[in-house]
């Protein structure tokens, strides 16, 4: 493409119609009436290939990837119940409670019950009755994602590798956890603590 040509593909990238493109790349204003004729297939490729890795951009820039699943699991197992509740027992108003409770709860619900005492004239207030409504209970029931389940998945996720299943069909595959190794090389260090210098050296 000519550099008036790459410069036309690129206004159009930036969401400029054809005609001004075309008049801002210096065509004639009878080719801008008819962008068709100044189009050749190279730019319209170049053109259609640049839209869509533009698109594909924009979906990978909106999707989780594992660092922030990492992030995510982190956060929730570390979420601490003290956050949400008050030194008598009862919950503070969810409008307090930190971000991860929010992201945290899977349902709820929310039932009111009516409190009733017996009527010191006699009648219910409007109606028939010996009944006068005393006040209501708010009750709300809510599910937050299983703990135990989270940690199962954060010790499954490639960066803490905490939990290796052996593939099927392998053999012979000694499967060391993150906790092993970390035992394996504490106990190396004491070895070597232990050996005479002219045997310090551990063979592998």
């Amino acid at each position: 493409m000519t550099h008036r040509e790459a410069r036309y593909v690129s206004l159009r990238l930036q969401g400029i119609s054809k005609k001004d493109a075309a008049l801002k790349c210096v065509f004639t204003i009878w080719q801008a009436k008819s962008p068709s004729w100044i189009e050749t297939p190279e730019m319209l490729e170049a053109l259609a290939e640049m839209q869509g890795e533009l698109v594909e951009n924009a979906l990978n820039a909106g999707l989780i990837d594992a660092a922030e699943i990492h992030d995510y699991l982190t956060e929730a197992i570390r979420a601490d119940m003290r956050d949400i509740r008050n030194n008598d027992g009862s919950f503070k108003p969810q409008s307090e409670w930190p971000e991860i409770w929010g992201r945290m709860m899977e349902a709820g619900d929310c039932e009111i019950e009516t409190l009733s005492e017996r009527s010191h004239d006699g009648s219910t207030k409007y109606k028939a009755g010996g009944w006068d409504v005393a006040g209501t209970v708010t009750k709300v029931k809510l599910k937050c994602s299983s703990r135990v389940k989270m940690i199962e998945l954060a010790m499954k996720h490639k960066a803490v590798n905490a939990m290796v299943e052996q593939k099927a069909g392998d053999t012979n595959i000694l499967v060391i956890t993150a906790d092993k190794a970390r035992q394996v090389a504490s106990a190396r260090k004491r070895l070597e603590k232990m050996l005479p210098a002219a045997d310090a050296e551990i063979v592998e």
